[in-house]
């Protein structure tokens, strides 16, 4: 039996339950979430039952295992259905486990610091999007929990940057009092902060990568500390060849799209090795953070990455202070096409005279000069959503590439308030 939260949506294509119930052998079965997937009877694939409940604890999910024919049978059950016709509990058992949730409850939402600022952890526009003081202050943690480290097991290297992904942060922290509670709902997952070591160019490719789709929403957004870079929101991103076991592409130009201005207050050097504290998920490439596999130098530290925020509040005295008011210009969003290349004018040539030709006869029946080319059309169909629909399902049914979700929701963005929430029956307008 396997354990994962891996989902089965198309976008996650490699790195699916059903992919690894292709992959590998002897698995009989495999609990799934992630994707929020309702599977009643779960999902046969080989000889892997795929099982997965939704969300919110909507539903309870039984299997049935026979001993004698091993055959086992997926059924889900809703919540509250369970409640009033089987849930029936040890009166010990749940005094026993009230207990212990209160007082794990009080010591987590005690009184641990305090903010001055609201800091903004909004998906969009929020740290999907843009730079926000959430996303600075996150960065800035890791930054101080990897410098530390790096101190303290005498590594003997300089930790230069610290990116965090926006999609790993999940929620805003208010003005006011702050619980340990609070910290860890920013953080909820429980990665650990990594030190990963990559050159200019790699750092360049991975702020590329991670903003092909800036200013639309995308989990791999980079919050960053100790570097600034500039995207220019106007210049295609082209794609390069496509990441292994990913759905994303590393640029086909890096440095078109996005400049890095400085690092460390220096110039930024291509060549320069750079070492860049990011949490596990990232270091692992997930998202858009390919290149970070490929680095020269890897250290996971242990620290799991809400403590990073509890470290470095701790350094502060507790204080989130007022410099974190606002987002301090390290992302800098311009939108400014491309500029055409310089033509200079060719030398004036003098041209001698000519004489003019001798007049000749009309040729009879002469052939009429053909018609000029009519201008491309651009046809555009209505497709009707349907069920297990995603857009960048519906791209590469329509279209032939997946990546190409984006051109359909900047066409339907009226109706689209989510890229990532469609509904079966809604009508989308498919330009060809």
């Amino acid at each position: 039996m396997a354990l994962v939260h891996l989902g089965v949506d198309d976008e996650s294509i490699g790195r699916r339950s059903i992919d690894v119930a292709n992959a590998v052998k002897g698995i009989d079965l495999i609990i799934d979430g992630h994707s929020h997937t309702v599977m009643d009877g779960g999902q046969k694939v080989n000889d892997t039952l795929i099982v997965s409940t939704g969300s919110y604890l909507e539903n309870v999910g039984t299997i049935v295992i026979n001993e004698s024919s091993k055959e086992a049978v997926a059924k889900l059950m809703s919540a509250a259905d369970y409640k009033t016709s089987i849930g029936k509990y040890d009166e010990s058992l749940v005094n026993m486990v009230a207990a212990d949730k209160t007082e794990v409850d009080t010591y987590y939402a005690g009184l641990f610091a305090k903010s001055e600022v609201s800091l903004n952890g909004e998906r969009e526009p929020g740290v999907r999007t843009e730079e926000t003081n959430l996303g600075d202050f996150a960065s800035d943690a890791f930054l101080y929990a990897g410098r530390k480290y790096a101190e303290e097991q005498k590594l003997g290297i300089n930790v230069d940057v610290a990116i965090s992904n926006g999609g790993g942060i999940r929620a805003s922290i208010p003005a006011g009092d702050i619980s340990l509670n609070t910290l860890y709902t920013v953080f909820p997952y429980g990665n650990t902060v990594e030190l990963v070591t990559v050159t200019g160019a790699q750092l360049l490719e991975i702020l590329e990568a991670s903003t092909f789709c800036t200013p639309t929403a995308l989990g791999g957004f980079p919050q960053i500390a100790g570097a600034e870079y500039t995207i220019n929101t106007a210049v295609e991103y082209k794609n390069g060849s496509q990441y292994p076991n990913s759905t994303y592409y590393a640029p086909a130009a890096p440095g078109s799209r996005v400049t890095i201005t400085s690092v460390g207050g220096k110039a930024f050097d291509p060549k320069a090795n750079y070492t860049v504290v990011v949490n596990s998920f990232q270091a692992e490439g997930g998202d858009t953070y390919y290149a970070l596999t490929q680095g020269s130098f890897k250290q996971n530290t242990g620290i799991v990455d809400a403590d990073a925020l509890i470290q470095y509040v701790n350094s502060m005295k507790g204080v989130i202070g007022k410099e974190y008011a606002k987002p301090q210009g390290r992302i800098t969003m311009v939108s400014k096409p491309s500029a055409m290349p310089e033509v200079k004018p060719e030398k004036e040539v003098v041209e001698k005279p000519v004489a003019e030709p001798e007049t000749k006869a009309p040729v009879a029946n002469a052939p009429e000069a053909a018609p000029e080319k009519a201008p491309t059309q651009i046809f555009s169909d209505v497709y009707k959503v349907a069920k297990g629909d995603s857009l960048w399902k519906i791209a590469k049914n329509l279209m032939g590439d997946g990546n190409q979700w984006r051109t359909i929701y900047e066409y339907n963005r009226e109706q689209i308030k989510d890229p990532a929430k469609i509904y079966i029956g809604q009508e989308l307008v498919i330009k060809k």
